[in-house]
């Protein structure tokens, strides 16, 4: 992140803060070159929606404390090189919507609760060096070196028999069309829609064509 020390926190790239009140609610230092450890004191950001520190330098451990962060709706830590167990704490992070911790050194195995978080709509563990099956399913094991970690919230509920029809869920009804310029993707839930408008996208193969700026941040 490119930062003056005596400046406003709020000022620098990566940061987006809330107004007024100016409360750090998105870090995006995305591919910035960072190198060192995740600091613990992250987790004292009460009001943090968004964590994204992806590909860059970070090692070390996921710090326990990310999981106090129960407005944390993206945390994306994947391609760094992390080498440690996934902590259980973030199975707390009620609130998260996408956990992305692909292509790192992670061990050991994988917190069982992790794939029944409430709002979770992608969970993504490939390329890591993980034991036993994926959250939800009963039978997918980890192969480090193939893309078989990622899973969508929908796939996971079937693995589990706790898929809901339409009429059962009431987030989920036919025709949600994104409505960015050049994007042709429909989603059957309101939340999926979101998230690909913040170009988080779950669904694999989308081209993320995005042209309307106020979409980006």
């Amino acid at each position: 992140m490119e930062t003056d020390a005596d400046g406003d926190a709020c000022d620098w790239r990566g940061i987006i803060c809330s107004s007024p009140h100016g409360f750090i609610v998105s870090l995006r230092p995305s591919n910035a070159s960072l190198k060192g450890f995740i600091a613990p004191e992250l987790g004292q950001l009460g009001f943090l929606q968004e964590l994204y520190l992806d590909q860059n330098l970070l090692f070390g451990t996921i710090r326990k404390q990310l999981g106090s962060l129960r407005n944390l709706s993206a945390l994306d830590l994947g391609a760094n090189r992390l080498a440690s167990p996934i902590p259980p704490e973030l199975s707390g992070l009620n609130s998260v919507s996408v956990i992305n911790l692909h292509s790192n050194g992670l061990t050991g195995n994988i917190p069982p609760r992790l794939g029944k978080l409430p709002n979770l709509v992608q969970l993504r563990l490939d390329r890591n060096r993980l034991k036993g099956s994926i959250p939800g399913g009963n039978a997918t094991s980890f192969s480090p070196m193939e893309d078989t970690g990622t899973k969508t919230m929908k796939q996971l509920k079937k693995a589990t028999g706790e898929e809901r029809t339409p009429r059962d869920d009431p987030m989920r009804i036919e025709g949600y069309t994104c409505s960015i310029k050049g994007c042709l993707m429909s989603f059957d839930m309101k939340n999926e829609l979101s998230l690909h408008e913040r170009h988080i996208c779950p669904v694999d193969g989308c081209g993320k064509k995005f042209f309307t700026p106020k979409h980006l941040l």
